[in-house]
């Protein structure tokens, strides 16, 4: 038996052994920013590079405020 062939054989008794596993088929990104990836596979779903540098742009928004605001509470405590 070829590798491939016992490859397959092990994945298809896994499939047997827990046949959910089939309803759970996941999105599996390419992409070479691993951010993209993980939000493509958590919604399992493409997004392209325009909403993508939104959401950048909303995120180092959102971290810049809460550092300033962290700073700012830190210095009254």
């Amino acid at each position: 038996m070829s590798i491939k062939e016992d490859e397959f054989k092990q994945k298809s008794l896994k499939l047997l052994a827990d046949p959910c596993k089939l309803k759970d088929s996941k999105y599996i990104p390419k992409n070479s920013d691993k951010l993209k990836d993980e939000i493509e596979s958590k919604f399992k779903c493409r997004i392209s590079d325009k909403s993508y540098n939104y959401i950048l742009q909303e995120i180092e928004i959102l971290v810049i405020v809460d550092s300033v605001l962290n700073d700012i509470i830190s210095k009254i405590v």
